[in-house]
């Protein structure tokens, strides 16, 4: 049971920032804070003029567990050699970074595709620091309130950045199905994912489940909207 809670505030016309808390696990044992950031480079008009809109998006998390849940001879460490090493601030960091492409092609359909970064400073010893990932999304209008969404993220086996010798421990897409409901200050999703993650670089990094193999979990966000 992964539970996380965040605000989200517009600071300018095309700027959001954010931050957020996350517990994962059953008994919270694993604490993430994160730091968001996204700013729209281009917004699609009516006319076309400008026929996608255009997005960087961006999330630095920080580890929050205990010291002792680190302390352990299988794990290296990003830009620092040899074991063992103490543990330092900057080793429970992890960076998600992302390029979105959106474009609505109609009052009832609306898609976006992206390309992803993962950067994490401190792993297990059979996993990358680094995983390049892409992504597409998107919405289908069914009700005046109702929409379908769906979910694809597929983390890419690039060699000339991977320290995994036999591929053993690479991360698996992440297929969501949901349903959205949308009323004037609240927002409802109900989906079906491969990932239980709840931060964009756990899921490209660390998710093992398989869809064909009951690799469900179950998700429910509710979003509230003010406007001041």
């Amino acid at each position: 049971a992964n539970i996380r809670l965040a605000l989200d505030y517009v600071i300018a016309k095309n700027l959001q920032i954010g931050a957020g808390l996350t517990k994962k696990g059953m008994n919270g044992e694993k604490n993430i804070t994160d730091l968001n950031a996204k700013w729209t480079l281009l917004q699609q008009t009516r006319k076309n003029t400008i026929p996608v809109s255009i997005a960087l998006y961006g999330v630095a998390a920080i580890d929050g567990r205990p010291l002792s849940s680190f302390e352990s001879e299988e794990v290296q460490i990003a830009f620092h050699d040899g074991l063992p090493h103490k543990i330092q601030f900057s080793d429970r960091l992890s960076y998600f970074s992302e390029l979105i492409i959106g474009r609505k092609f109609c009052k009832e359909f609306s898609l976006q595709a992206g390309v992803s970064f993962t950067h994490y400073n401190l792993v297990n010893t059979n996993y990358d620091h680094d995983k390049v990932g892409v992504h597409a999304n998107g919405r289908i209008k069914v009700t005046p309130q109702g929409s379908i969404i769906f979910n694809y993220d597929l983390p890419l086996k690039i060699k000339q950045i991977s320290e995994e010798v036999n591929w053993a421990n690479t991360s698996k897409p992440n297929l969501a199905l949901g349903y959205e409901v949308s009323t004037g200050t609240h927002a409802f999703q109900i989906f079906m994912g491969t990932t239980s993650s709840m931060l964009p670089q756990d899921n490209i990094m660390f998710n093992k489940n398989d869809w064909q193999n009951q690799g469900w979990s179950i998700g429910f966000v509710i979003t509230r909207l003010w406007a001041f």
